[in-house]
């Protein structure tokens, strides 16, 4: 499984990053509640279904172990204050 860092937000929403421990480098987006929103990606991830495709081929060279999805920012409201943020 991912490691998960929510720094006790897991049930709100706002901006989070799923980062490849090794480089650094991040997958942004935004959720209405952080854990339902890693569990999707995980799902996706795993079932090798994943939108992102730079993400879903890192993903089954590096395996979940590598990854990390952090809470960036907590942020109440709609989507669009989400990603305005």
């Amino acid at each position: 499984v991912v490691e998960k860092v929510f720094n006790g937000a897991a049930n709100k929403g706002g901006i989070y990053r799923i980062r490849y421990k090794k480089t650094g480098k991040p997958y942004i987006g935004s959720a209405k509640c952080f854990k339902v929103r890693v569990n999707q990606h995980e799902n996706s991830l795993i079932r090798g279904r994943h939108q992102n495709k730079n993400l879903q081929r890192a993903w089954d060279k590096y395996g979940e172990d590598a990854f990390v999805f952090e809470v960036l920012e907590v942020v109440e409201g709609t989507v669009e204050e989400r990603r305005t943020v």
